[in-house]
């Protein structure tokens, strides 16, 4: 699957030593847009969703910390999460939010 118009920083991913794999998520719907052999709306679905959650469990913790009359001014509000690395023993998946897309690349971790 690719679009017509050639992605940048899609295309730099796979340009990224030790590459398996990358593909290109729409942030409002979860969409698979551009990927690289291999890749199926089922990875897709799954980056959406953890970026989603990752994101709930943030606000949730901000909100019982502003609840529990936490007010410390160095407290950074982060309204939405913007990476995620996720770690295997054989293998790496960095998750990035950029220009309402969720930019996702496989690695090969070396030993």
């Amino acid at each position: 699957m690719s679009n017509n118009t050639q992605d940048q920083e899609f295309i730099r991913l796979s340009q990224l030593s030790n590459h398996l794999a990358s593909f290109t998520v729409g942030l409002e719907d979860g969409s698979l847009i551009d990927t690289t052999e291999g890749i199926t709306q089922q990875h897709a679905t799954s980056a959406h969703k953890l970026l989603q959650n990752a994101s709930l469990l943030i606000a949730k913790q901000q909100s019982a910390d502003s609840n529990n009359g936490s007010n410390n001014d160095n407290l950074l509000l982060v309204p939405a999460v913007r990476k995620i690395t996720v770690t295997f023993k054989d293998y790496t998946y960095g998750f990035t939010l950029s220009n309402e897309k969720i930019y996702a690349v496989s690695r090969a971790n070396l030993e």
